[in-house]
């Protein structure tokens, strides 16, 4: 069980937090000696908005939660987690609220229970319209605590608020991000992340904007840009009959590559803008450096193939390795390429699997039949026998199998026969 303390300032600009790069973005160093982006194990987010009729404040908080970080323990067939998430916030000396939730987890497959890539996600709305909280100018300090009930071990991340203005003075609230589109319950579905996003994965931009009484229809224009350069233009009817409209808007997320963005919602009388950047959060690290990815590809290429791509300079190796995959891209529409993520992964799992002391685990024989056929089926296996050397046996159906013994008995196996049957 690890414990985590984590501080951070934010600056609020109603309703949005202005979120630095190390607040939800982790970067590691690989084991080849270049950082790789990861996800922050806790994030925390807080937006601020008015009610439909325009005159009550709304608080809503995003939480989401490593699975690795809590404690699971076994009851009867599954893995259970308890833990208790508490979100307060104060005025100077003074407490505004504190909200208070218990929450039980749990898997049937141990595995995710310690998963570092799948996170747990809550919502909360703070406080309802009757509550009549009345948030004025100045600093508030949100403070996230999570217990885990089991371990009574505490996590912790502060936010530092300040807001300029009244809330309810304001034509608009700012964009947030929703984790999907929202439904029937009061319960806005506020994404855990301010301003980085996961790449190939869906958000819904929301915003609410205070119309003026007696008008009919109106639209908003929303622009989307990628570097400064237009990237999507659309726009949205909204009524303007009633006090306030929410404006929707889906991104894109099959066309949007890693990179920053700006959205902005124009209401033809000011102009709405949220900076973003999606990031490959799961990449694998093998595809951070071209020519460390071009290894594993000597089991796809012929040896004339691979000599001439491994003799390409930066560049050019660049060039044909986007090529390579695009043209065998079974979503070719998308940006995404299911094909390269799940060769990818497979190396990434082989490494982590299968390593020796002299090779990664995709240059040895176990990496590479897991990298070409996947995870078997079914493993009988022999690593403990006295009447043998140590031996594994992968199969995949009725029709193919592959023995490997550990000769040296080392922990090294090595592939020994492959069995076929048509």
């Amino acid at each position: 069980m690890k414990t985590i303390f984590l501080t951070v300032t934010i600056l609020l600009l109603f309703g949005a937090l202005r979120a630095m790069d190390k607040q939800e973005v982790l970067e590691l160093k690989s084991r080849y000696g270049f950082k790789v982006m990861r996800r922050q194990p806790v994030n925390f987010n807080v937006f601020s908005n008015f009610d439909s009729s325009g005159t009550q404040v709304l608080l809503y908080a995003s939480v989401s939660i490593q699975n690795d970080i809590l404690q699971f323990e076994k009851s009867g067939n599954v893995y259970q987690a308890r833990f208790m998430v508490t979100v307060s916030a104060r005025n100077d000396s003074t407490a505004i609220l504190q909200f208070t939730r218990k929450h039980e987890l749990s898997f049937k497959d141990f595995k995710r229970t310690n998963s570092r890539t799948e996170s747990q996600t809550f919502v909360y709305l703070l406080n309802q319209p009757s509550d009549s909280l009345q948030m004025k100018t100045g600093k508030y300090t949100f403070l996230l605590d999570i217990e885990d009930l089991i371990t009574k071990n505490t996590f912790i991340k502060k936010r530092i608020l300040e807001l300029p203005t009244d809330f309810l003075r304001r034509k608009a609230s700012d964009i947030c991000f929703l984790q999907h589109h929202p439904d029937s319950s009061n319960v806005l579905p506020l994404a855990p992340y301010v301003t980085h996003l996961n790449y190939n994965t869906s958000y819904t931009a929301y915003a609410r904007i205070k119309t003026d009484s007696g008008a009919t229809t109106d639209s908003v224009r929303i622009r989307l840009f990628k570097d400064n350069v237009l990237f999507f233009k659309s726009s949205r009817s909204i009524d303007s009959a009633r006090p306030t409209a929410t404006i929707l808007y889906t991104l894109p997320a099959d066309t949007l590559t890693e990179g920053d963005y700006r959205l902005e919602f124009d209401t033809g009388k000011y102009v709405l803008k949220k900076h973003f950047s999606i990031t490959w959060f799961k990449k694998p690290s093998y595809l951070y450096k071209y020519d460390l990815a071009l290894r594993p590809m000597r089991y796809l290429l012929s040896e004339k193939e691979y000599d001439e791509a491994n003799h390409l300079n930066e560049e050019q190796l660049a060039a044909w390795f986007k090529s390579y995959w695009k043209k065998r891209d079974p979503t070719p529409k998308t940006q995404f390429n299911e094909l390269l993520d799940e060769f990818y992964a497979r190396v990434s799992e082989s490494n982590y699997k299968f390593k020796t002391r002299v090779q990664e685990g995709w240059e040895t024989d176990r990496g590479r039949i897991f990298i070409l056929y996947g995870p078997p089926l079914k493993i009988e296996n022999g690593r403990y026998s006295i009447r043998s050397l140590p031996w594994l046996v992968w199969e995949y159906g009725d029709s193919l199998k592959f023995i490997f013994v550990d000769k040296k008995r080392n922990g090294e196996f090595i592939l020994s026969e492959t069995v076929q049957k048509d």
